[in-house]
């Protein structure tokens, strides 16, 4: 793994990350303190995409996906961002 080919991106709205295939590593959600966070995570460029996961956070805290082996998602990675959500670090990296 080349860890300068990992980029990072900050999404405090609904987001594509990628849009084609890629790998993610690590995911952390920021809840803010107006109550429970929550993201969904997509294999895809939209909500249509294939559902990867939901992530939860209690109000000021946080809550991540790590992933022992990363994740290859096939068709692109698109961050849905709910309510309470101060933001999501994503690390991730094409997959050409």
């Amino acid at each position: 793994m080349d860890v300068k080919k990992i980029k990072w991106s900050w999404v405090t709205i609904d987001q594509v990350v990628h849009n084609k295939r890629c790998i993610l590593y690590d995911t952390i959600l920021i809840a803010t303190s107006g109550g429970t966070a929550d993201v969904a995570i997509y294999d895809g460029v939209n909500t249509t995409g294939k559902k990867l996961c939901k992530l939860y956070a209690p109000a000021s805290d946080i809550r991540g996906l790590h992933p022992r082996v990363p994740i290859f998602l096939e068709n692109g990675l698109y961050i849905d961002v709910g309510s309470n959500v101060e933001g999501v670090l994503v690390l991730s990296q094409g997959a050409e």
